[in-house]
């Protein structure tokens, strides 16, 4: 009869590559946040220039 072996720790590993985004992926989010950050400033300017004409 055959004895059963552990599992070796390395069997279970995905890989190096298993928490790897894609560069397209990452590109794209990227971009999407630069999009967004940019936005975010042009408000907070527009609230500034507002604020200051108030004074």
């Amino acid at each position: 009869m055959a004895t059963k072996r552990s599992r070796l720790d390395a069997e279970d590993d995905p890989g190096p590559n298993s928490q790897v985004k894609k560069i397209e992926d990452i590109s794209s989010e990227l971009s999407h946040l630069t999009t967004e950050t940019k936005r975010r400033r042009q408000d907070v300017a527009a609230r500034r220039a507002a604020n200051a004409d108030k004074d």
